[in-house]
Order: C-alpha cells, then sequence, then structure tokens
C-alpha cells in the first residue's frame, strides 16, 4: 500500500498560526524578526507528534517574553512572577500552537504533552529531525523561534 504525500507547514503558515496563538492567548502581537534573531537563554517546550507523520514542534521563548505574557494573561506584576509559572505559559503556548498545526498534518496523528527546559543546544535539536519550517518572530523588543522538525 502507498503511503499518502506528507503535508507540508510552510513558513507563512508557522508564523501566522504562531502570531494568532500569541494574539489570543495573552494580546501580544509579533511580527517577523531577523534569522539571528536572539533566543539566547530561552525556555525550550518540545511537542512530539506520533502517527502517520512523526516529528517534533520546538518554541524557543525569550524568559522576557515568557514572563510579560503571563502578567498580561494573569494581570500579575512581572515582579511576581515565579519561574515555573514561566515554564507553564511556555508549556501552554506550544500545547496550543501542536493543536493548530494537526489539522495539517496527515491521520492519524497524536500530540505529546509539552515538556520545557531551557534552551536545547543544536546537537539535540538536529537529532530530533529534519527541518520543515523555522520562523523568528519579535514580540515586544523579545524574540521567539518555533521549529517544526520531521522525524528521520
Amino acid at each position: 500500500m502507498e503511503r499518502p504525500q506528507l503535508a507540508v507547514v510552510s513558513e507563512d503558515a508557522l508564523q501566522a498560526l504562531t502570531g494568532a496563538v500569541w494574539r489570543s492567548l495573552a494580546g501580544l502581537e509579533t511580527r517577523p524578526a531577523a534569522a539571528d534573531a536572539d533566543v539566547e537563554g530561552a525556555l525550550t517546550a518540545m511537542v512530539h507528534f506520533t502517527g502517520e507523520w512523526e516529528g517534533v514542534l520546538i518554541l524557543d521563548v525569550t524568559p522576557g517574553l515568557a514572563r510579560q505574557a503571563m502578567a498580561r494573561m494573569t494581570g500579575a506584576s512581572q515582579d511576581e512572577l515565579p519561574e515555573e509559572e514561566l515554564y507553564d505559559m511556555v508549556a501552554e503556548v506550544s500545547n496550543i500552537l501542536s493543536a493548530s498545526l494537526l489539522p495539517r498534518l496527515p491521520r492519524p496523528c497524536e500530540t505529546s504533552h509539552p515538556r520545557v527546559e531551557r534552551l536545547l543546544d543544536d546537537r539535540r535539536r538536529t537529532a530530533a529531525g529534519e527541518p520543515v519550517a523555522q520562523v523568528r518572530m519579535a514580540c515586544e523588543g523579545h524574540a521567539l523561534r518555533v521549529t517544526l522538525l520531521k522525524r528521520r
């Protein structure tokens, strides 16, 4: 039996979905950023896709952006937010973003729960798969990066 052609998520689509998630969740507007936009020290969320399409979504968010978004979502002062709440916020954004990608991928396809840690090094990122799409975006003076990898 021949396998169906795998859907490709374009960088334009990934950028649009990412912008919509940040806008709806925290009321923040994103815009395209330079390819070298700094995500140093970022909180990194990974969501794995399994099934007919296998891969991983990686979301890198600078702590400053995570703190600003969480403050907007909760009404708390940025200074009052403990670091674990920033991890929760990045996990939630990655969860919503991965769910938004599911209709674009061959079925059946499921997602894992997000796992958040400090920025992954490039060796681990490369080992996760082949790049399908990657976007860097800026928001309120901070950067974020979204990468979709197809498992080899």
